[in-house]
Order: C-alpha cells, then sequence, then structure tokens
C-alpha cells in the first residue's frame, strides 16, 4: 500500500524589484516605480508608526531619513563614476555643535574626523536645517577649495545664520576662504511647504553625479518620494553596475 503524503503548500514569494538609479545620462523620470512597489510603499508610509512615514506625501523628513538617504546616495554615485573618493556626509547636529563655540568646534573635530583629517576627505555633504523647519544642502569640495549650495527656494546663502557657521568651520579647518556657488540662487522650484528634504536629497545626488536638474514639485511631491522610501526601505536592491 503507497503511504500518503500531503502535497507540499506553494508559498508564493513576494517580487522583489530592483531600485531604479540615475546613471550620468539616464533619461528623465527614472524614478517611477512599478505599480505593485508603489502599492507596498503606499502601504508602509501610510502606517504613522513605520520610521518612513515621514516620507508620505505632505510629510516633513528629519535628520535620520535625510542623512541615511544621502548615505545610500553618495554610495551610489561613487559606484556609478568608479570612484575611489572620500565622501562624508555630516550630521545635521554640527550646526548645533557649531553654536556651541570654541568648545563645540573642538567636540566636532575629535569625534567625527578622527580616523582622517578634514584635508583627507574629498568633499562633505551637509545639510543644514535653517530657521524652524527649512532644509538647504552645503557641499564642500576639500580638493578645489570651493562649496556648492543648494535651496529649493532660490534663497541666497548669506541670508542664513547656519550657513556662515558651517563656512566659518570649513575655512578653518581648510585654512583658507572658501568660495561658494548658489546654482539654485533665485531659481525657486519648490512650490509647497513640505519637500525641501526631499529637494536636499536629490541634490546632493545629482551634484555627486555631475547631472542637471530634472526635477520638481509635481515630482518631489509624490514619485520621488515613493522611489526614496523604497531607497531606504531596500537599500540593497541597487543594480549591478
Amino acid at each position: 500500500m503507497t503511504k500518503w503524503h500531503p502535497k507540499a503548500q506553494v508559498v508564493p514569494q513576494p517580487r522583489t524589484v530592483d531600485v531604479p538609479w540615475p546613471g550620468l545620462n539616464t533619461p528623465a523620470k527614472w524614478w517611477l516605480l512599478p505599480k505593485e512597489v508603489c502599492s507596498m510603499v503606499d502601504s508602509e508610509v501610510a502606517d504613522r508608526s513605520s520610521r518612513y512615514t515621514r516620507l508620505r506625501e505632505g510629510g516633513w523628513l528629519n535628520s535620520a531619513l535625510l542623512e541615511e538617504f544621502l548615505e545610500v546616495a553618495t554610495a551610489h554615485a561613487m559606484k556609478v563614476l568608479a570612484s575611489s573618493d572620500h565622501i562624508r556626509v555630516l550630521p545635521c547636529v554640527l550646526i548645533d555643535m557649531l553654536r556651541l563655540g570654541a568648545k563645540g568646534h573642538h567636540a566636532v573635530t575629535t569625534n567625527w574626523f578622527k580616523k582622517r583629517g578634514v584635508l583627507e576627505y574629498s568633499k562633505f555633504l551637509l545639510p543644514l536645517r535653517v530657521g524652524s523647519n527649512h532644509w538647504v544642502l552645503l557641499i564642500v569640495d576639500v580638493k578645489k577649495g570651493t562649496g556648492t549650495f543648494y535651496d529649493s527656494f532660490g534663497s541666497s546663502p548669506d541670508s542664513f545664520p547656519e550657513f556662515h557657521l558651517a563656512r566659518a568651520f570649513f575655512e578653518k579647518e581648510l585654512g583658507h576662504r572658501l568660495t561658494v556657488d548658489s546654482p539654485t540662487e533665485e531659481k525657486a522650484i519648490q512650490d509647497n511647504g513640505c519637500d525641501c528634504g526631499v529637494f536636499v536629497g536629490m541634490f546632493g545626488l545629482y551634484h555627486l553625479l555631475g547631472r542637471s536638474v530634472d526635477f520638481s514639485t509635481a515630482d518631489t511631491a509624490r514619485a520621488i518620494r515613493r522611489w526614496m522610501a523604497y531607497v531606504v526601505m531596500t537599500p540593497y536592491r541597487t543594480p549591478p553596475m
């Protein structure tokens, strides 16, 4: 008599979709995700207990999410460029420490540049929280001794005390004056009050890749937010280069 064996239950496996990333010449709208991924991401960010809920439409990005995204974006850019440069995403709290004056400056250099001196890095990305709830971005090119300032509202960097604190810090560390360019000055591309963090993340990625800005609030309000959420939720699904 043949012994009967119950048929093994087939458990459907969720489909994995690689995170779309831009290259040097990738056409615009590269950030669009398949519908099933959009549904999964929307469900996750809609959960107010999720750490990703700030990436829902209308949410304001906090420093943790912004720093996390910039770290992953920097790693991707270095892969695309096949670069071995040492690029550091500095924590947003740096400005708070610099406000302490000389004591804070010493703590910054002691805690964050133990392994390498400032001059051993190629670039620094520093998100700055200005005013009460607006994000801007300062990128410092150590090799060139220059800085690039991005603000999605198109403001001049000179209008922010936080920028002057950061500039003074880098000038002291580099030993010379920092020449700062502002490609977004008088070119406001944000027309709502909540997408500044999304713009800062994209500015950082595009700057490292040398790409021109090809996105606006129409993209950041929903589609790019979904893509950023998928990036930080699945940071290791980057397709091979």
